[in-house]
């Protein structure tokens, strides 16, 4: 059986002040990445190998923990307008022009918050509904 692209990246780690966020990195080479942001409780451990793969087969894709969570230091944000600062935060480290977010349940919310406190970033936001990764 075939090993996860996925599963394969390595973890690595940006840092701005005290906040060290952990991610991956992985894919076909893309001008503009596609950011993941996870679901309530969860970490960059819980997406699942065979859609990450799947996405991977025609762009970069980044999946992280956000501020407070599992590899990732620093508080964890209480609202989701503070996820998003963080989340936004972990994208300028990034340095790319451009990137696009998709998020799921939660995840959502927030691609959608940065979305609306980042008017003139480019970015390319959307969300898919809770149930549409579980088959």
């Amino acid at each position: 059986m075939k090993e996860s692209v996925s599963n394969q990246a390595k973890t690595l780690y940006v840092k701005k002040g005290e906040v060290s966020y952990a991610y991956r990195k992985f894919g076909k080479q893309s001008k503009f990445p596609l950011v993941l942001f996870h679901r309530f409780r969860a970490t960059m451990d819980h997406w699942d190998p065979d859609f990450l793969d799947k996405l991977a087969q025609t762009r970069t894709v980044i999946i992280f923990d956000n501020s407070g969570v599992a590899r990732s230091s620093g508080e964890t944000p209480s609202s989701v307008e503070s996820m998003a600062q963080a989340a936004s935060d972990f994208i300028q480290l990034l340095d790319y022009p451009k990137v696009d977010v998709l998020g799921w349940s939660l995840g959502g919310f927030i691609a959608q918050q940065i979305a609306l406190d980042r008017p003139k970033k480019p970015l390319t936001s959307s969300s898919l509904p809770h149930q549409a990764l579980v088959a």
